[in-house]
């Protein structure tokens, strides 16, 4: 598993989310999400998948850069 995987797992374990709630949340479909968290990407083109990740992350860390952005 790649290390991002792992960061993206257990920060939305840490948090208390589960796959389904972030899926409403994002508009990322739940089954990209599992995708995404195995490490066995969809059939999609690697912007895409990218997109997705990148949201993903952002979703999970955004109130962590708000607090960065008022350093």
């Amino acid at each position: 598993m790649k290390e991002y995987v792992k960061i993206l797992i257990d920060t939305r374990k840490s948090k208390g989310l589960d796959i389904s709630e972030v899926s409403r949340k994002t508009g990322i479909r739940q089954n990209v999400l599992e995708a995404i968290e195995s490490g066995e990407f969809p059939d999609l083109p690697v912007v895409y998948i990218r997109s997705f990740i990148k949201k993903y992350a952002t979703f999970l860390f955004e109130p962590l850069s708000r607090k960065m952005q008022c350093i």
